[in-house]
């Protein structure tokens, strides 16, 4: 996946204002368009570890309002979370999000785009905690690429989960939550880059994780 023009307009907008010491980037959106291109994603979520204020944000979405012609721009804040859902040619939802959360960066932040993002390793931690926090069918979709990557395994991938945020989740969790979430893949046809592979890749994806779960209940059972 690409970003699209606005998603480079805000991102560059963002890169040039004050803001940019502040968030970090991470979430589908950076997974999909830096390291998995993997699917589509409209969203972008900023994070920061400093306490902000709607003003300081709403003057940044003004700002880009004057750059892209959003036909409506509508706003909602769910406890420290900042949401402005943009209507317009190229629909997209920002999110500013206070994270203030005792935790450990896997890796250092980088520049992308000017403006500082999650390692990779951080956004696949992240994942986890949201497939086990939310269960949505795109955690188990993006998931199963990082896995599939075969840059770590599920076992270091859990481990990075405790090392960054200081809490066990162990492998029947985890599995048990994905095989819940199978029935939910279908949501995920508008994110796909070939919408006709559709039943090819949630047939993967039911078999990956049905395949690995097996393999674990097998290892516990006669280990």
């Amino acid at each position: 996946m690409k970003l699209n023009k606005t998603q480079i307009t805000i991102i560059s907008q963002l890169a040039q204002t004050s803001l940019q010491p502040i968030f970090y980037w991470t979430g589908g959106t950076l997974l999909s368009s830096h390291y998995l291109h993997h699917r589509l994603s409209f969203d972008l979520d900023f994070f920061s570890s400093t306490k902000f204020g709607f003003d300081q944000i709403n003057d940044f979405v003004q700002s880009v309002k004057a750059l892209v012609p959003f036909s409506e721009v509508t706003f909602h804040k769910i406890y420290d979370r900042y949401e402005f859902i943009c209507q317009g040619k190229e629909p997209i939802r920002l999110d500013f999000v206070w994270y203030n959360h005792e935790k450990k960066t896997l890796k250092k932040q980088l520049l992308y785009h000017g403006v500082f993002i999650d390692s990779f390793e951080d956004v696949s931690a992240n994942k986890v905690i949201a497939l086990v926090d939310r269960g949505e069918a795109k955690d188990l979709f993006d998931l199963y690429y990082i896995l599939k990557k075969n840059t770590f395994s599920i076992s270091s991938l859990l481990s990075m989960v405790k090392q960054k945020f200081g809490i066990t989740i162990g492998q029947d969790l985890f599995w048990s939550q994905c095989y819940q979430i199978i029935p939910k893949l279908k949501i995920i046809t508008p994110y796909l880059l070939d919408q006709k592979k559709e039943s090819e890749i949630i047939s993967s994806i039911d078999e990956f994780v049905r395949s690995h779960a097996r393999s674990y209940l097998k290892n516990q059972l006669t280990g």
